[in-house]
């Protein structure tokens, strides 16, 4: 994962299920509480259920509640989103997650990019902690839906299947 001088963020991971199986999850957009540990409560707002234009309120566990609305739709592939209202001293934040194929599932990435109100205390305040907070987020973020996606996969092996003896 890097950050660089245009406030963008990257992750990535492997997932040992198929890309169908990671979308099936990563794709309901309305139920991101069901995998993503920061948050706590989301449910579409406006919008289709699906696709651009679907929009959503999600709460975090530390109180913030913000907007997102679907930006760009990719069925089976890719999703950005944006934050609506985004808080002080954010001027404006999008993710995209996409996944795709490997050798031995899925990999998914994670992009975060924003733009900071604030001049130079904006610029300082990423400098210092906010490029720290969301590169940790991605990650959680991203383990959170490998592990969720594994264990919870229809065609996931099942516990007594991952035991060897």
């Amino acid at each position: 994962m890097e950050s660089g001088p245009g406030c963008e963020l990257n992750g990535s991971i492997d997932i040992s299920c198929t890309p169908e199986d990671v979308w099936s999850f990563l794709g309901d957009f309305e139920d991101v509480e069901a995998w993503a540990s920061s948050i706590t409560s989301s449910y579409r707002t406006t919008g289709p259920d699906i696709g651009v234009g679907s929009r959503r309120t999600v709460r975090y566990r530390w109180v913030l509640r913000l907007e997102e609305a679907v930006t760009e739709w990719t069925e089976g592939q890719k999703l950005t989103y944006s934050v609506f209202g985004a808080p002080t001293p954010f001027r404006d934040f999008h993710e995209t997650w996409s996944v795709a194929p490997s050798p031995g599932g899925a990999t998914v990435k994670a992009r975060v990019r924003y733009n900071l109100s604030l001049g130079l205390v904006g610029r300082l305040l990423n400098r210092v902690l906010l490029k720290h907070i969301l590169r940790f987020e991605v990650w959680a973020g991203l383990r959170a839906l490998k592990k969720h996606v594994e264990t919870h996969s229809p065609l996931a092996p099942s516990l007594d299947d991952r035991a060897s003896f």
